[in-house]
C-alpha cells in the first residue's frame, strides 16, 4: 500500500477546551499559554501543528489553497465565519492569547459545485484544474467528490480517457485500471474503493464488483471496460418521503462545531475544523453499520445498464468515488448535462451542492437551539479570557509608550 509523503507546513489549533491535546501525523501540539502581539488577524489561537499535507496553487475559491489532505485517521473541514447572535463582539481582538476561539462560532464553508475533491485524495493522484480529470500514479489511490448523498436516487459519469500499458516489472498486469463506484467518508484513500465496509466499485479489469475487498463477476462479458468507454454510477437510497420522523435527524449531516478549529499559519484568516478517527472511533462505525433495506446500486456502460451490482448496502453518507491504477486517467461528470441519459428518476449529483448547503443550515440551527445554554457560557468564557488579556497586555506596555 502507498505510503503518503509528508510535507512541512505550520498550522495553528485551537481547541473547545484549553487543556486538550490533538495529534496530527504522530505529533502531540497541547495548547500553551503564550501572548504576542497580533498583525492581522481576527481571532486569537494558541498552538502550532508542524506536519500536515497542503494543496497548493487551487484554482477553485471555494476550496482553500492552503489546506490540509484528509488522510487516515484525520480529517479537515473548510470553515467560515457563522452569523451567530451579538457576533460583532467576536470580530477583532488586538492580541493573541492562550483562550481559545469557541469552533461554534465558525460555520463548514461548502463548495458552491460538485467537482472531485482536492483534499479528499491520496496526494500521488494528479487532480486537472477543472478538478473534474485525475490521473493516478503507481499503485491503486483513491480520490472522492466533494459531496455525499444519504436519500434519494444519485447519478454520475465518468469517461475513461487513458489506459496506459503498465511498463514496471513485474507488475500484477501489464495494463491500467480503474475502479468506480460509492465511498463512505472512512474509506481508505490509499488503496482501491471496495476495499473495505465503506465502500462499492466496479473494476474496468473483468467487469469485477468489489465490497470488503472480495471481488465478484458482474457483468456477462468478461472484458469489462476500457479506454473509450463512459460509465454510469447510481446509487438508490431511501427516499426523504420514506424516512420516519423520528429518525430524519440520522440523514442530516453533522454541524462539527464540537471539533478543534485550526487556523493556517500562512493565511491568518484560514480556518478549518480538524477531527480525529481513532482506532476505537472505526471500530465503533464498524459496529454500528446496517443494511439499507431497499438500497441497490447500479453500473452503466454506455449508456447501458449492467444489472443491479449491489442491494441492502450499508447506511451511510456515500460520495462519488475513483480509484486508478498506474497512469490511468478519467474525468468525471456530475451533469447536469450528460452522455447518456441517466434513469428518468435519477437525480444528476450536481444538484447536491444547493441541497449540502440547505441541509447544513438546518444542522447548524438545530445545534444551537439545543446547546443555547453551553454555547452562551463558552461565550462569556471567551469574552472574558479576552478582557483578561487586552488589561494584562496594557498593563505590560504601560509606561513604555
Amino acid at each position: 500500500m502507498p505510503i503518503r509523503q509528508s510535507t512541512k507546513s505550520d498550522l495553528v489549533i485551537s481547541n473547545s477546551q484549553p487543556n486538550e491535546s490533538f495529534k496530527t501525523n504522530n505529533q502531540v501540539v497541547t495548547n500553551g499559554r503564550k501572548y504576542r502581539k497580533r498583525s492581522n488577524s481576527n481571532n486569537c489561537t494558541s498552538t502550532t501543528i508542524k506536519k500536515s499535507k497542503l494543496v497548493v496553487n487551487n484554482i477553485n475559491a471555494d476550496v482553500n489553497d492552503e489546506f490540509p489532505y484528509n488522510c487516515k485517521g484525520y480529517r479537515y473541514y473548510p470553515v467560515e465565519k457563522d452569523r451567530v447572535n451579538r457576533s460583532e463582539l467576536f470580530d477583532d481582538s488586538n492580541y493573541v492569547s492562550s483562550c481559545s476561539i469557541p469552533p461554534h462560532l465558525y460555520r463548514l464553508k461548502l463548495p458552491s459545485y460538485v467537482s472531485l475533491s482536492p483534499n479528499d485524495k491520496e496526494n500521488k493522484l494528479k487532480l486537472g484544474s477543472d478538478l473534474l480529470t485525475i490521473t493516478g500514479n503507481e499503485g491503486y489511490s483513491t480520490a472522492l467528490a466533494t459531496h455525499s448523498v444519504s436519500h434519494g436516487k444519485w447519478y454520475y459519469e465518468v469517461e475513461f480517457l487513458r489506459q496506459p500499458p503498465v511498463l514496471v516489472p513485474m507488475a500484477a498486469t501489464d495494463t491500467s485500471h480503474i475502479r468506480i463506484g460509492w465511498a463512505q467518508i472512512y474509506d481508505i484513500l490509499q488503496a482501491p474503493i471496495g476495499y473495505t465496509k465503506f465502500s462499492y466499485s466496479w473494476r474496468s479489469k473483468f467487469g469485477t464488483i468489489f465490497h470488503e475487498g472480495k471481488g465478484k463477476h458482474y457483468m456477462n462479458l468478461k472484458e469489462g471496460f476500457r479506454e473509450g468507454d463512459v460509465l454510469g454510477c447510481l446509487i438508490d437510497l431511501p427516499s426523504l418521503n420514506s424516512i420516519s420522523r423520528e429518525k430524519f435527524s440520522q440523514i442530516l449531516p453533522s454541524s462539527h462545531k464540537d471539533s478543534h478549529l485550526i487556523r493556517s499559519s500562512k493565511c491568518q484568516n484560514r480556518y478549518s475544523f480538524a477531527e480525529r478517527h481513532g482506532d476505537l472511533e472505526m471500530k465503533e462505525k464498524l459496529q454500528s453499520l446496517k443494511s439499507l433495506e431497499g438500497s441497490r446500486i447500479e453500473f452503466f456502460k454506455n449508456g447501458k445498464s449492467c444489472g443491479t451490482a449491489f442491494t441492502n448496502i450499508y447506511s451511510g453518507s456515500y460520495f462519488p468515488a475513483v480509484s486508478l491504477y498506474y497512469q490511468s486517467k478519467i474525468k468525471c461528470n456530475f451533469g447536469p448535462v450528460f452522455k447518456f441519459s441517466p434513469p428518468h428518476d435519477a437525480k444528476a449529483m450536481c444538484e447536491r451542492a444547493v441541497e449540502s448547503i440547505v441541509e447544513q443550515t438546518v444542522t447548524d440551527l438545530l445545534y444551537f437551539i439545543e446547546n443555547e445554554e453551553e454555547i452562551e457560557k463558552k461565550n462569556a468564557d471567551y469574552l472574558a479570557s479576552l478582557t483578561e488579556i487586552d488589561e494584562t497586555v496594557v498593563e505590560q506596555f504601560d509606561g513604555k509608550l
